[in-house]
């Protein structure tokens, strides 16, 4: 009973964490998320995608595969999955690895690919303490259902070649906010090498 009521606690002042985390980064981000589709044009060459992008364009042609959509966990399986979804403040952040860390949870940060590259250090401080980085889009835009698959290609591949390069990983997972996944939204995340969403 007693580590049911932790359990509880932790995810209430995660959650808590969470919300406080997201208006800060919405009120006083000075980034260029969500301020058009050049937002990626100030890159660095190391995060240049255009090899993934025409590799996605053409497993789509290919191997029209989908991307798993997991609506559910296994029943028999005891637990929680702790998501963040975007990338908060250095500050924020590291208030939420050491309550993570305080009560021995993993979590999974879905990270936009412009605020990896903003944060770099900050991307590997979540890996290195045992959490997963997963793909959040390149700016965390919403109805990615309505962006066209070859933009929606570009930038979910733009998104993967940032994480991999700051994390030393490639995510597998892709989240959106107010999203519908459609089958060209699920092949789109499958061509782009990432196998659920």
């Amino acid at each position: 009973m007693k580590s049911k009521r932790t359990l509880m606690y932790l995810a209430a002042g995660v959650a808590a964490l969470a919300i406080i985390m997201a208006a800060f980064s919405y009120l006083f981000s000075s980034s260029p998320l969500g301020k058009g589709r050049d937002s990626k044009a100030n890159l660095p060459s190391i995060y240049n995608a255009d090899t993934e992008i025409k590799e996605a364009k053409a497993n789509l042609r290919t191997k029209p595969e989908k991307a798993q959509l997991i609506t559910s966990m296994n029943p028999v399986t005891n637990g929680i999955a702790i998501t963040f979804d975007g990338l908060a403040d250095a500050a924020t952040t590291r208030q939420i690895l050491d309550l993570l860390q305080r009560y021995d949870a993993k979590a999974a940060f879905f990270v936009e690919g412009m605020r990896a590259s903003e944060d770099p250090a900050l991307v590997a401080e979540i890996m290195k303490a045992g959490h997963k980085v997963e793909n959040y889009s390149l700016s965390g835009r919403k109805a990615l259902e309505k962006v066209p698959q070859d933009e929606l290609v570009q930038d979910l591949c733009t998104a993967q070649k940032i994480i991999k390069v700051t994390s030393s990983s490639s995510p597998a997972f892709l989240k959106a906010e107010e999203t519908i996944y459609t089958d060209n939204l699920l092949q789109a995340a499958k061509a782009c090498g990432l196998s659920a969403v």
